[in-house]
């Protein structure tokens, strides 16, 4: 579970993947949470996230949770992702163009946040999906 650090704001040891189209959200995103002391790892689809999953799980280094956009313009999307991955694992998703209608958990993930976003809400919500049993 996470701790608290400065000004109350969640830290952890995770390992996080996250998965996003475009360069510049992923990197700051990850960015975010290593300042936090969370360990990232990057993809730029689903094809790239699911493999990247897969070899963590091999070497006995499993993501505690995962960032899948939902919408990726080449290649495969976050919802076609987590269905490939681990049914237990803490998926966060994460849209520019709007949550789906109704709570993120019926489609199976942990939590959802919104694009843009900022450091704060990134951290409270990935904190919300790891805290979840």
């Amino acid at each position: 579970m996470p701790e608290n650090g400065p000004a109350g704001q969640p830290t952890g040891r995770a390992r996080i993947l996250v998965m996003d189209d475009e360069e510049l959200i992923r990197t700051l995103a990850a960015r975010m949470l290593a300042l936090q002391g969370y360990d990232c790892a990057l993809a730029s689809e689903g094809c790239q996230a699911v493999e990247a999953y897969g070899q963590a799980l091999a070497q006995g280094r499993p993501f505690q949770a995962v960032i899948l956009d939902l919408n990726v313009r080449q290649g495969m999307g976050g919802l076609e992702a987590l269905k490939a991955l681990d049914p237990g694992v803490k998926a966060i998703l994460f849209s520019g163009e709007g949550l789906p209608d109704g709570p993120a958990a019926e489609l199976g993930f942990a939590a959802a946040i919104n694009k843009p976003f900022d450091r704060a809400d990134l951290l409270r919500t990935v904190a919300q999906a790891l805290s979840q049993a």
